[in-house]
């Protein structure tokens, strides 16, 4: 511990020599007051920093009157009121005493006088509202959703508790014996009261308008053409544990439905898809529970020519980067009682495994790997379609019949295939087949490298 503290230390005192003015991380002072304890706590609070008494706001050094004495009165001062230690030491500037105060980063907030203070660049704040009320939480060893909440168990929705419990029940994480209809034993069981009443994960979850206790508490869907123009949006609105679903149904239904597929002798239809389900879910669920929903913005779907992004407010929690996401690590999770209850119904695994299975749906379906990135105080999660179906959009119309697009498929499966194969694999005849290959080849969609016997189909990129 103190081999740390004097690095720290060693760092302050290289960064100050260089700079001369006040920062988040450096300060100073005339003369030496006691509210200046202020900027002390601040300090503390915000990764520490440096105060100097015995300069003018002008930058002279003028020093102080009896150093001894007013460095031991601020360290006593600081120990006494807060409870740590900074370190003191009376410094010769230009031939004046003047006194440095080191102090030390916490690693718990500390309040003085019922107060706690952060730096805001070279500013001193007091936290107030929805932040100092965090901070408390935090000393419980509490999140901001597990705060109680002015709602009643009765303006609970019964349809989202029932979802809630019968979801729980297929995915063998709630006992078959467990009661829908106790509301109030399911909200003790599974901690979703606070101080006797139910908190702000219960409302978010299981009210009909959560946005009425935490105003980012929906999903937002945008449609937007090429030149970022927005063709059409979507709310997605009701209790947080029933918008998965919801989301899924409206983007595949109305913004990226499946094409029909045919593969086969007998011609069978299959859907396919230009983002993975199940990827695509990972990534909507993983924002929802990592959502700041202290913010007033919600999820956000943004469905571009070219690619899907989904963004959500806080960034990656804890010490998490975006780096460590595709290592093995260990579950972090902003939202504890939220995640869990997602966890609970079934929604997701609770060992980290999310991008992992994110990569391999991807992979699995031909499309590339997402892109994660943080920005704007949030993180987005860029997907892209699948290549053929990226390709395909481009087309026209007359290339979107379904066996085109079966054909297609076929070839950039297996650009070896010949006409009679192809004709064999979609059950229709070789002259249809070779019909469509000549057409495609004369409109610039494909091209032949090589002989009839050994050459291989290429699907040429717009």
């Amino acid at each position: 511990m103190y081999k740390s503290l004097l690095n720290w230390r060693l760092f302050l005192f290289v960064a100050m020599a260089v700079v001369d003015f006040e920062n988040d991380r450096f300060e100073w002072k005339e003369v030496w007051k006691i509210e200046y304890l202020r900027p002390i706590a601040a300090f503390h609070n915000t990764g520490g920093g440096r105060l100097l008494v015995g300069r003018t706001d002008d930058g002279e050094y003028v020093g102080v009157k009896d150093p001894k004495g007013i460095a031991k009165s601020i360290s006593d001062t600081v120990m006494n009121k807060m409870h740590f230690q900074v370190f003191v030491n009376i410094d010769n500037i230009e031939g004046k005493d003047c006194i440095i105060v080191d102090v030390p980063p916490g690693n718990r907030m500390v309040d003085l006088d019922g107060k706690f203070y952060v730096r805001v660049g070279n500013t001193v704040q007091a936290l107030e509202g929805e932040d100092l009320r965090e901070v408390l939480l935090n000393e419980k060893g509490l999140q901001w959703l597990d705060a109680p909440c002015e709602i009643d168990i009765g303006d609970l929705s019964k349809e989202a508790i029932s979802f809630f419990i019968s979801k729980g029940k297929e995915s063998g994480r709630i006992p078959i014996s467990v009661d829908e209809n106790d509301v109030s034993g399911v909200l003790n069981r599974f901690n979703l009261m606070t101080s006797g009443v139910p908190n702000l994960t219960a409302a978010i979850l299981f009210s009909d308008n959560p946005q009425a206790y935490s105003r980012g508490a929906y999903l937002k869907i945008g449609l937007f053409d090429g030149k970022g123009s927005l063709i059409r949006e979507t709310y997605v609105e009701g209790p947080l544990i029933m918008i998965p679903d919801r989301a899924m149904d409206k983007l595949l239904a109305s913004y990226v439905p499946p094409m029909y597929m045919y593969d086969g002798p007998s011609v069978s239809r299959y859907n396919h898809y230009d983002y993975p389900k199940d990827a695509l879910r990972e990534v909507i669920l993983n924002a929802l529970m990592h959502m700041d929903y202290k913010k007033s913005q919600p999820v956000t779907i943004s469905i571009r020519p070219d690619e899907l992004e989904v963004f959500c407010l806080g960034g990656l929690p804890g010490s998490m980067t975006v780096d460590k996401l595709f290592k093995k690590h260990h579950s972090v999770r902003r939202n504890e009682a939220l995640a869990r209850m997602f966890h609970v119904a079934g929604f997701v695994e609770a060992w980290g495994q999310g991008i992992a299975k994110i990569i391999e749906s991807c992979e699995s379906n031909g499309n590339k790997i997402p892109i994660f990135l943080e920005d704007q105080g949030g993180l987005s999660v860029v997907m892209f379609p699948n290549i053929l179906e990226a390709e395909l959009s481009h087309m026209n119309e007359k290339y979107s019949d379904s066996i085109t697009v079966s054909l297609l498929r076929l070839i950039c499966e297996d650009p070896k295939l010949s006409a009679n194969s192809i004709a064999k694999l979609l059950g229709i005849s070789e002259r249809t087949v070779r019909s469509r290959l000549k057409n495609l080849r004369e409109d610039g969609i494909i091209d032949r490298k090589g002989s009839a016997k050994s050459g291989k189909w290429i699907l040429i990129e717009k």
